[in-house]
């Protein structure tokens, strides 16, 4: 696989692990708006690796309806409302009440909070995902001073002492392991003009911060059956 962030330079197995590209048509992710929704979009794209297309704003609705603690949308969140009523299947149509009754899935995931783990305890975790072939959601913070810095897909650790502006959630594809560049390959649900085609790097610096954690990772699923799922229908 070639590198887009070192002038083209072929990568060597040992340098890279994982490397799950779920290539430029992770459409769902830019079907999101203006309103930001990266967790129901990350679940989108752990989704869309298993060959399941869904509506990202509804999805979104859904996970802020789901009941969980902190009363909003995470990653978590959106696979409860998935487990609960269904996936609302994306049909490539804007017309989003169609939607409203979502198809049956059976999910398989598995949830780590991780905010307690060492940088090298939090790798561990990612990489042995990613050698089972699962991408892997995971909480990160957002820092003023990394955001700005960011448009070519690179979004490195924060300035000593700065701030945190908010927490944002990633889908991890893949490990880069070489140059001052290593780090987390992710894809992001910025829109296909941030990184290369929506995907970057998070640095392993980042590992170290409490905040990082909350990994979510998606092992099997499928739609159960094709009954949709809603107040007159069972599973």
């Amino acid at each position: 696989m070639v590198c887009p962030w070192c002038s083209g330079r072929l990568m060597t197995r040992e340098e890279m692990t994982g490397s799950i590209d779920l290539g430029r048509g992770f459409g769902p992710v830019h079907d999101q708006g203006a309103e930001p929704l990266c967790a129901p979009a990350v679940v989108a794209g752990m989704l869309w690796a298993r060959g399941i297309v869904v509506c990202v704003p509804c999805l979104g609705d859904m996970g802020a309806l789901s009941g969980n603690s902190g009363g909003g949308r995470t990653v978590a969140s959106c696979l409860s409302a998935v487990e609960r009523s269904g996936a609302p299947l994306a049909d490539g149509t804007p017309d989003h009440s169609a939607h409203g009754r979502g198809r049956a899935v059976r999910l398989r995931w598995t949830a780590a909070d991780g905010s307690g783990w060492s940088a090298g305890g939090k790798l561990d975790h990612i990489e042995s995902a990613l050698r089972a072939g699962h991408p892997v959601a995971l909480q990160i913070g957002l820092y003023g001073s990394a955001v700005m810095r960011s448009g070519t897909g690179w979004l490195g650790t924060p300035e000593p002492d700065e701030a945190r502006a908010g927490l944002h959630a990633v889908l991890c594809v893949g490990i880069l392991r070489h140059g001052p560049r290593s780090g987390l390959i992710v894809k992001n649900s910025w829109g296909t003009d941030w990184g290369s085609d929506g995907y970057g790097i998070v640095s392993m610096g980042v590992l170290s911060l409490p905040e990082t954690g909350r990994f979510v990772t998606v092992t099997g699923a499928h739609v159960a059956h094709e009954h949709p799922v809603g107040p007159n229908n069972s599973t």
